[in-house]
């Protein structure tokens, strides 16, 4: 496994992780799959949601993969009227 830029911030920030590879499955590539395959709790995975705000621009959203991201929640968190996942 290639090094990426975040595992070399959590070492220099001496904060342990551990890395974790599966077979991906172009038919089902929910977070819940992902999680299965690695053998970990999906309220222990993560996925990464961008949208747009009305007024705001740019928002980024990380929550577990068992969930979805209620959007007029989520505008209201960020402040603004409305979002739109991009």
């Amino acid at each position: 496994m290639t090094k990426t830029n975040v595992m070399r911030l959590l070492e220099a920030a001496g904060i342990s992780y551990r890395t974790a590879e599966y077979e991906y499955d172009e038919s089902n590539l929910s977070g819940l799959h992902a999680a299965e395959q690695v053998g970990m709790a999906p309220e222990q995975v993560f996925k990464t949601l961008v949208t747009r705000g009305d007024k705001n621009g740019i928002n980024v959203f990380c929550i577990p993969v068992d969930m979805e991201l209620d959007l007029k929640k989520a505008a209201k968190t960020v402040g603004v009227k409305s979002i739109a996942m991009i």
